[in-house]
C-alpha cells in the first residue's frame, strides 16, 4: 500500500535479498514497510547509520505523520521504536482501531531428505569479509567469516527449509539464501526484524 507517487523498485531488481513482501524507492529503503503495512498503514521507510551510531526515519504521508531517531549505537533499536510511536499515534488519530498483535517468527521446517549442500559451498564476500560456506557430512552448513582477530563461525548447523532459505533450528531472525544469475552464485543473508 505504497502511497501514489512512490515507484516500487524492487521489481526491477535481478538478486533480491528481500521477501516478496518487501518493496523500495528511489531514495527510500522501503514504499512498504513490512510492520506498519502488516497493520493497514502505508509507510515509508529510510535506514541510516555508521559504524558508530544508527537512525530511522519513517513517514506515513496519507496519515500526515512521520519520525525520525537517532542516537549512539546499534543496541536501542530505533525501526521498533519507530514502529512502536507511529503505531500509537495512529490508534490515538483513528488511523487504526488498535494496536496489531505481534508477529511472531518461527523457523520452517528442515526438508528431508537434506539436499547435497556441498553444491553450495566455497568463499563468498561482501564488502568487509570473506565468508567460507563449508558443508558437514549430515547435509548441514557452517558460514565463517574473516575479522582482524582471524577466522570466526558465524552460523553453524544450517538446513535447507521448506521456505528455500537455511536457517539453523531455534534461531529465528537470521536466514540465508543462495541464488544463481548469469552463472555466478550469491550468498544473500537476511536478518528479521525483532520489530
Amino acid at each position: 500500500m505504497a502511497a501514489a507517487g512512490l515507484v516500487d523498485q524492487s521489481a526491477r531488481t535481478r538478486i533480491n535479498p528481500y521477501p516478496a513482501s518487501a518493496r523500495w524507492g528511489l531514495g527510500w529503503d522501503s514504499v512498504q514497510q513490512i510492520g506498519l503495512n502488516a497493520a493497514g498503514l502505508g509507510c515509508w521507510n529510510k535506514n541510516g547509520g555508521t559504524f558508530f551510531f544508527s537512525s530511522d526515519f519513517f513517514v506515513l504521508p496519507q496519515e500526515r505523520l512521520a519520525v525520525m531517531l537517532t542516537g549512539c549505537g546499534f543496541d536501542y533499536g530505533p525501526a521498533r521504536l519507530a514502529e512502536g510511536v507511529l503505531l500509537r499515534a495512529a490508534v490515538e488519530r483513528n488511523a487504526i482501531r488498535a494496536l496489531p498483535a505481534a508477529i511472531v517468527s518461527t523457523v520452517p521446517p528442515a526438508i528431508s531428505p537434506a539436499p547435497a549442500s556441498t553444491t553450495v559451498t566455497g568463499v563468498y564476500a561482501n564488502y568487509d569479509h570473506p565468508s567460507p560456506v563449508l558443508a558437514a557430512s549430515d547435509g548441514w552448513l557452517t558460514l565463517r567469516s574473516w575479522s582482524a582477530t582471524g577466522w570466526t563461525t558465524l552460523q553453524e548447523k544450517l538446513r535447507a527449509r521448506t521456505d528455500g532459505d537455511w536457517w539453523t533450528d531455534g534461531k529465528d531472525d537470521r536466514c540465508y539464501r543462495f541464488q544463481t544469475e548469469d552463472g555466478h552464485r550469491y550468498l544473500i543473508q537476511r536478518d528479521l526484524s525483532s520489530n
